[in-house]
């Protein structure tokens, strides 16, 4: 027991040492990175309440979530961004796949040791990451900025204010969030005409079964996009799997699945079948006239700018005869 004792003390000192070998080594390459810029210092307070002091805007910012992926890369330049999130390059949940082309860094393990080795002078995560993690980051000085996970699309256009301050890009933030803005009021002055007798109650299909999510952004999408979420009046506690006989209950209008095959079993078209095929839902709404949507899961699971594109997709899903053929909102 004792010499189990000592070597757990040494395996902890050995780690300490090496993490801060990391931190000297980073702060010796940024040191050399070239003659310095001529910079203005600022602080920030991210949504933890927490202030962060940063000497000018950020040159090395390594994103761990694809939503900061996606907003930082409308804000600046990828020549600003030291690391994206390995999601950045899949295709499937990715609206960002052609500019992340030129960033070297990815972000696979979101650990501190993994996060130093890309040397960067902020990192910029969503509130669900460890919390032990932004202590040690904050301990050694490292800026790491934590923004809000959001639960509809306000909140989106909130945080990407938030980031542009952050990186000092307001006025681009403040542009990208008139032109969501516009968009969204475009798709619900389309389907303004829609009695709510006619307006279609939408259940979300996934790998495991139908979804029931409280308070989330897809609950947003389908109300900008003139429908509604067929499960937003239940009042379950916690995200999880509806059981059969509600969601025969609820009789949606329409079963809406994700086209993101992330694992090579999960073909959208094959569920949509097996979907309509299934006896225990044969007498919904949506089974007896075969209204299956399948939407790109990078709209859909999107809290990014790109949740507009959700709204749009959506919409014209649900309500064909109210948007051009082949055209835009």
């Amino acid at each position: 027991m004792h010499r189990f004792a000592i070597n757990r003390r040494l395996a902890a000192f050995l780690g300490t040492l090496c993490f801060c070998l990391l931190v000297v080594l980073a702060g010796c390459v940024s040191k050399s990175g070239g003659p310095a810029k001529e910079r203005t210092a600022y602080t920030v307070t991210d949504s933890t309440g927490t202030v962060l002091s940063l000497p000018g805007p950020p040159q090395r910012i390594v994103s761990v979530s694809i939503s900061s992926d996606e907003i930082l890369l409308a804000l600046v330049p990828p020549s600003r961004l030291a690391a994206v999130t390995y999601l950045a390059d899949d295709p499937g949940i990715s609206n960002v796949t052609a500019p992340v082309k030129s960033i070297a860094g990815r972000v696979r393990s979101v650990t501190p040791e993994a996060l130093l080795k890309l040397n960067p002078d902020l990192i910029v995560a969503p509130d669900y990451v460890k919390p032990d993690m932004v202590k040690t980051f904050r301990d050694v000085g490292i800026p790491l900025y934590v923004y809000h996970t959001d639960t509809n699309i306000r909140e989106v256009e909130e945080t990407i204010r938030a980031l542009g301050t952050l990186v000092q890009e307001p006025d681009k933030a403040n542009r990208l969030v008139l032109t969501m803005e516009q968009r969204l009021q475009a798709v619900q002055k389309r389907v303004a005409d829609i009695p709510a007798a006619r307006r279609k109650r939408v259940a979300y299909y996934g790998a495991g079964g139908f979804y029931y999510m409280p308070k989330s952004s897809f609950q947003d999408i389908c109300r900008k996009a003139g429908g509604a979420d067929v499960t937003e009046d239940l009042s379950y506690d916690k995200p999880g799997i509806l059981p059969q006989e509600i969601l025969v209950d609820l009789n949606p209008d329409v079963f809406m699945i994700t086209a993101w095959n992330y694992d090579g079993n999960h073909d959208p078209d094959k569920m949509a079948r097996e979907l309509l095929a299934n006896p225990a839902y044969g007498e919904t709404k949506a089974v007896r006239e075969k209204a299956v949507a399948i939407l790109p899961a990078t709209h859909i699971l999107s809290l990014s700018q790109h949740i507009v594109d959700a709204v749009e997709d959506l919409a014209q899903a649900l309500y064909p005869d109210h948007f051009p053929k082949g055209g835009t909102p």
